[in-house]
C-alpha cells in the first residue's frame, strides 16, 4: 500500500490535498479570482494545474512562470508534491 501525504487515505485524498494547497496559495495572492496580481495568470494556471492533478497529466511550463516560480520559492514542499504534474522547460 503506497504511503500518502494525508494520513493513509489514498491517492485521491493526496490529489485533493494538493488541489487545496494550490487553491490556498492562489487565494493568498488574489483579492478575487477575477483579478490576478500584477496581471499574472495565477488563476488560469491554477486551473490548468488542478486539471492536471485531477487527470494525472502534466502542465509544461518554464520555471520562470509566475505561479511555478512563486510556489517553488515560497512553498518548496508543495512544489515537490506537484512535481508529478509539472514538466519544467527552459523557456
Amino acid at each position: 500500500m503506497p504511503k500518502t501525504m494525508t494520513g493513509g487515505k489514498g491517492p485521491a485524498a493526496d490529489k485533493l490535498h494538493l488541489v487545496a494547497q494550490v487553491y490556498e496559495f492562489v487565494c493568498q495572492r488574489t483579492e478575487s479570482f477575477e483579478d490576478a496580481p500584477d496581471g499574472e495568470p495565477y488563476v488560469a494556471d491554477a486551473l490548468y494545474l488542478v486539471g492536471a492533478i485531477a487527470k494525472g497529466t502534466k502542465c509544461e511550463w518554464p520555471r520562470s512562470r509566475p505561479l511555478v516560480r512563486d510556489i517553488a520559492k515560497e512553498r518548496p514542499a508543495l512544489f515537490g508534491g506537484l512535481s508529478p504534474y509539472l514538466t519544467l522547460t527552459r523557456k
